[in-house]
């Protein structure tokens, strides 16, 4: 598939934790990092961040800290900076527009295929005032890593769109496992006001580039709000829509194939004055839902419960209810470990309760199941550090495809004409509940199943129509791969070049060294079937590169720009 960084703007309407590690490490609050790399033993660690509600961090896919956002206090809450592992801040990355006090107000993304290329997408204030109660409004900054392994930041607080938003973003992957889907909501003028009441969904496609943009009506209320939480849940195909003002959760079905958003149901707590929605989470199709007192005037906060059945939600008892004065839950999210994290702040005078929220985070234990309970106190902080009333944002990396198998024909491959008279196979192995379409039908022996053999006598481009038969939109998708028919000059040594090869046999790492007199050169590698399996450019006069080959002997290829050959035997994994 190719494409570049579209951004569509539509407005319309199971967590798994797996091999990617990007959410390994917590950086939020004061100064208090959190590595969950050991699931099963979260270390507290030293960062270098001042921040409330926004917080965001990132980390590779083995798990180590890349990059995090963290709050420069001399511009008065309203920027700031971005700072690499090493928590050094990174160039030019000083001065990013980010809300301290919207709530998943900032949010890291990897360029998909890009590799060393991150996005930060966050919301900013635009102007000192408009006419919203807020002025927030959708920016990126783009963040790479160059050839001396430091990060910069080359685009910096990009205006993604004029429209004036609520304080929340989220992510979800694209059905196809490749792009992905940005997501925020209209904020409202007045509780009159119908028309921002609206998503919109943008569309970040793999290479990173350009911005399209489309819109479509919401059919919720939002009455009059500009604070809450977004979170995707059940696979990234629902969306949870806290909204503190309305008081209420709005569920919405969310279409990863086309981006398209439908009201399905609303959970409406019925809370006291004084008390608001402000957070939720979702495992196991069980929500929970946090709500908090912001004056001080009554008892404090609680954690609702429901689980979400195939037609309805059934309210279960909570698993939380204050009972003491100015008990401030906060936010909520699934941790790697597989608890529910509760960040939590006290509003009160009581020394012993201010220590004892500034020093520990509370978790939901057995989250998902009926018999869900709150564990006060069950994460204990270092005194350096204070958690204040943030969690960081993240995407669902491990999200897999949704229903939808990804047309793949395989790769391109070369059928030598001379030695293989049986054809190469093309596709990729049998997926159940998808039916197989291949064209043209010249030289397969046969054009409706994953793995046909292909046998062309002339090179032949050959295109997969898949079709999914469970799903209902993105059900058809297509991809192409191309069989190269050459006569393969076999194994016969011609050393006219005088390259060298070493070590051979080679236990996966290979030297290349080829006179300089000849020009360039490019190393081709064929397996025994004559199949192309690699091409490597001879850039220098030496070169060192990986053969992450299955063991056995293979058939090597130096040709130089002078149309001089090199044709020999390479021995792999011996």
């Amino acid at each position: 598939m190719k494409g570049v960084l579209i951004i569509l703007f539509s407005m319309s309407v199971g967590v798994c934790f797996g091999q990617l590690k990007h959410d390994a490490n917590w950086v939020f609050g004061d100064s208090l990092g959190v590595n969950f790399t050991d699931n099963q033993n979260p270390i507290a660690f030293k960062a270098i961040s001042k921040n409330a509600e926004a917080n965001a961090s990132i980390s590779d896919s083995a798990g180590n800290l890349q990059l995090y956002i963290s709050y420069n206090r001399n511009y008065n809450w309203m920027q700031t900076d971005i700072r690499d592992g090493n928590h050094n801040i990174v160039a030019n990355g000083n001065g990013v527009n980010v809300d301290f006090s919207a709530t998943n107000g900032a949010i890291f993304l990897p360029v998909p295929e890009k590799k060393d290329s991150i996005f930060l997408f966050h919301l900013g204030i635009y102007a000192s005032s408009c006419d919203h109660f807020r002025c927030l409004k959708l920016y990126y900054t783009l963040i790479v890593k160059g050839n001396d392994n430091r990060w910069s930041v080359t685009q910096k607080n990009v205006l993604v769109s004029n429209e004036t938003i609520e304080e929340s973003i989220a992510l979800v992957k694209h059905s196809d496992e490749l792009n992905w889907w940005l997501i925020v909501h209209g904020q409202k003028k007045s509780s009159q006001d119908s028309t921002s009441n609206k998503y919109f969904v943008f569309d970040v496609t793999k290479s990173g580039a350009s911005f399209h943009l489309e819109t479509s009506v919401n059919d919720h209320t939002h009455f009059y709000s500009f604070a809450g939480e977004l979170v995707p849940f059940r696979n990234g195909s629902y969306l949870l829509d806290a909204v503190t003002g309305d008081n209420v959760v709005y569920i919405d079905k969310f279409d990863r194939c086309t981006g398209e958003i439908i009201a399905w149901d609303t959970l409406n707590l019925s809370l006291p004055v004084n008390q608001y929605v402000y957070s939720s989470a979702e495992i196991n199709n069980h929500i929970y839902v946090t709500y908090s007192n912001y004056d001080n005037t009554s008892w404090g906060g609680g954690i609702k419960h429901f689980h979400m059945m195939q037609d309805s939600i059934v309210e279960l008892p909570p698993v939380y209810q204050g009972s003491i004065l100015s008990d401030f839950l906060s936010q909520i999210e699934l941790a790697p470990d597989g608890n529910i994290w509760v960040n939590h702040w006290y509003m009160g005078f009581d020394s012993l309760l201010i220590d004892q929220y500034k020093r520990h985070i509370s978790v939901i234990k057995n989250p998902g199941n009926i018999g869900s309970s709150l564990a006060n106190y069950h994460f204990s902080l270092p005194s350096y550090s204070f958690p204040n009333i943030g969690l960081p944002n993240f995407p669902n990396y491990n999200l897999g495809p949704e229903g939808v198998f990804l047309a793949n024909a395989g790769k391109d491959t070369t059928l030598c004409s001379n030695t293989n008279t049986t054809g190469v196979t093309i596709g990729v192995p049998l997926v159940p509940n998808v039916t197989y379409l291949w064209q043209p039908t010249t030289g397969l022996s046969v054009t409706n199943i994953a793995q046909p053999i292909a046998n062309p006598t002339q090179s032949t481009w050959y295109y997969l129509t898949a079709t999914d038969t469970t799903a209902t939109t993105c059900a058809v998708n297509t991809d192409s791969m191309y069989v190269k028919v050459e006569t393969c000059t076999g194994i016969t040594e011609t050393p006219t070049l005088q390259a060298k090869l070493y070590p051979n046999p080679t236990n996966g790492l290979l030297t290349v060294e080829v006179p300089q007199s000849a020009g360039g050169f490019t190393f081709r590698l064929f397996n025994l079937l004559g199949q192309q399996v690699l091409e490597y450019p001879l850039e220098h006069d030496k070169t060192t590169f990986p053969l992450d080959f299955a063991k056995g002997i293979y058939l090597y290829q130096i040709t130089a720009h002078n149309w001089q050959v090199q044709n020999g035997k390479l021995v792999v994994g011996e």
